[in-house]
Order: structure tokens, then C-alpha cells, then sequence
């Protein structure tokens, strides 16, 4: 009904009569928007372009805090998912089904406080492959998409993201003021690695895309030769975040998932230009063999591309030879 209003968070989408679910319905799960922020900030604080700044823990109904609930003092990615959505245009489409939301905030009476922006999100279903472009217009800003999956017995699973590069974080899982740092092997996964036993909390960077710009990151299950496939178009989403929570530590509810977030603002980073930030992923369930898995992250090292706030004359980001050592959690 294009009159009424929703939340913005895909739980579920099926193709085909044998297809399981493989978003999850866990809390933090499914597919949502991170927006007008797609980063943690420490102490809540939100820099707007013009040097103001606004605590966003102020923003009761538009922030998760971190890592009390109640009492922060930081404060977790943007939760537009939660505000009031209106659905614009549904039904089926090329051979496909789509669905599209704009969100508006002069509709909010705590986000219009950012601004004057807009975001248009549209999911499309087609062969098999969800497709959801983001359109944030307005307030410059970061947007990213938080896909949560369904690992079932996740220590069966492997996991695998062709980043060259990550960005520090502090014991609060806040991140530092420094540039990427090359990965090393505890957060190396340009390989396909097990989950078995693993807890992930990485925001990647230096991320390696194809001819046409798409980076291509799984997850794999060697048994079945399941296969979830998440790519992102490498502008503006020139992060990624793998988060593999620890269920022991949040909640049981989590011990089977696994969650690869396409991001485009960079841990920490102020709003600022572009003003208009146009974003494409998609998400695929094939099966594949090992050899047709470990092809689809073979992309060469571009190294003569420098990272996105590097000042002019830093380093570029390095190209790694294959590792003379074995892992025993490598396929």
C-alpha cells in the first residue's frame, strides 16, 4: 500500500520450493539500512560538515548505544531501518519482482536536526539474485546495508573477503584515528577461512574489485557447497564489515550467523561530500565447488590505487604474494 508507512527491514526472501531462509531473524539480523551514519562514534558525537557537532545518544528513537543499551556512551551504526518508510513502488518488474522506499527527514522530528536529506531504497528479485540500491540525497553523509545470514552449524562454514586492508579498533571495539593497516593473519581472509571456533568483528578496507568494480566476498560451506554471495560495487562501498558475533558473549540467538555489510563511510570519518551516494549490492544462494569458490575471490591486487583519505603521496595498498605458510583453517 504506497499510502502507508513501514519500518525498513528485510527478513526474508524465498525462490524456489526447496530454497531454505538464509536471512536471519535474529535481533541485528536481516537486511537494513545503516544510514545517515554506517560507523560507530565515540562518545555519540557526530560531526556535521559545517563543524557542528550533534550527540546523536540525544536522538532517543534513532540510535542504538554501545555498549550499554541504556547508557552508551557511544553509539552503534544509524538505525533508519526503524524510522517510517513509504513504500512508492511494488510489483513485478523485467521478468522480477521490486519493491522501492523513500525515506524523508523532514518527516522526523529528530533527524531533520542532520538536515534535509532523503534516502530511496529499492530491493529487486531476479534469477535468483536480490539486488538493493541505495540512494542517499541531501545530507552528505555514509550509508551501508547490514545483511545478516543463516549459517546453519556455522563452524561447518568458511568465510572469504578480498581485503588488502583494515581499520584498528580500541578495546571498546571503537575505531582508532589511524589509517588501514595492512592485514595480518588473524584478520586475514583473502582466503577461504573457518569459522569453526572464530568470532569476527572486522571492518575491511582496500578491498579488491573486478574489471567492471564489484568485490565479491562468501560464505561457504565445503559439505553442502552452499554458497552466499554478497557483492557490492566498490564506489561508494569501498568498505566492507564481516561480523561473526560471539554467541557466548551476546546472545544464543547468534550462534548461526554471519553478517557481511557493504559500507561507504569510513570508520570514524565526519560527514562530508559527496552529497548525493548511490549504492549497489546484491545477494545470491548458489553451489559451488571449492575450486569455482576460491575463483570468485581471485582478484589481483590493484596496486597502484590509493585508499579512499589518504593524503596525496601515502603509501599505496600493497600487493601480497601467495603466503609461503599453510593455515589449517584455509581452504
Amino acid at each position: 500500500n504506497h499510502s502507508q508507512h513501514h519500518a525498513l527491514k528485510l527478513t526474508y526472501f524465498k525462490v524456489g520450493k526447496a530454497e531454505r531462509e538464509i536471512l536471519s531473524r535474529a535481533a541485528g539480523g536481516g537486511s537494513f539500512p545503516m544510514t545517515p551514519w554506517s560507523s560507530r562514534l565515540r562518545n555519540g558525537i557526530l560531526y556535521l560538515p559545517n563543524g557542528e557537532q550533534v550527540d546523536v545518544k540525544k536522538l532517543k528513537n534513532s540510535v542504538r548505544l554501545w555498549p550499554d543499551a541504556e547508557k552508551g556512551p557511544h553509539a552503534l551504526h544509524g538505525v533508519l531501518a526503524r524510522k517510517n518508510w513509504q513504500v512508492v513502488e511494488s510489483g513485478p518488474t523485467d521478468g522480477g519482482l521490486s519493491i522501492s522506499f523513500l525515506f524523508n527527514s523532514t518527516t522526523d522530528p529528530e533527524l531533520i536536526q542532520l538536515g534535509r536529506f532523503t534516502q530511496m531504497t529499492k530491493h529487486s528479485l531476479k534469477s535468483g539474485v536480490l539486488t538493493t540500491e541505495a540512494i542517499l540525497n541531501g545530507v552528505p553523509g555514509g550509508t551501508g546495508f547490514h545483511h545478516a545470514f543463516n549459517l546453519p552449524n556455522r563452524d561447518d562454514w568458511f568465510v572469504g573477503v578480498p581485503a588488502d586492508q583494515y581499520w584498528e579498533i580500541d578495546g571498546d571495539r571503537l575505531p582508532l584515528n589511524t589509517w588501514p593497516q595492512d592485514v595480518e593473519p588473524a584478520q586475514d581472509v583473502r582466503q577461504l577461512t573457518s569459522l569453526k571456533d572464530r568470532t569476527f568483528e572486522i571492518n575491511f578496507t582496500g578491498l579488491r574489485a573486478d574489471k567492471e568494480g564489484w568485490v565479491t566476498a562468501l560464505f561457504y560451506n565445503p559439505k553442502t557447497n552452499e554458497t552466499i554471495i554478497v557483492r557490492q560495487k566498490i564506489d561508494p562501498y569501498s568498505h566492507m564489515t564481516l561480523w561473526v558475533p560471539d554467541a557466548k558473549a551476546n546472545n544464543e540467538q547468534f550462534k548461526d550467523v554471519g553478517s557481511l555489510q557493504p559500507v561507504a563511510m569510513a570508520p570514524g570519518q565526519h560527514l562530508g561530500v559527496p552529497a548525493v551516494t548511490h549504492g549497489l549490492s546484491t545477494i545470491e544462494r548458489r553451489f559451488l565447488s571449492r575450486e569455482q569458490a576460491r575463483a570468485l575471490l581471485n582478484i589481483p591486487a590493484r596496486s597502484e590505487s590509493r585508499q579512499p583519505g589518504h593524503p596525496p603521496g601515502s603509501a599505496t595498498v600493497p600487493s601480497h604474494p601467495a603466503r609461503g605458510e599453510s593455515r589449517v583453517d584455509q581452504l
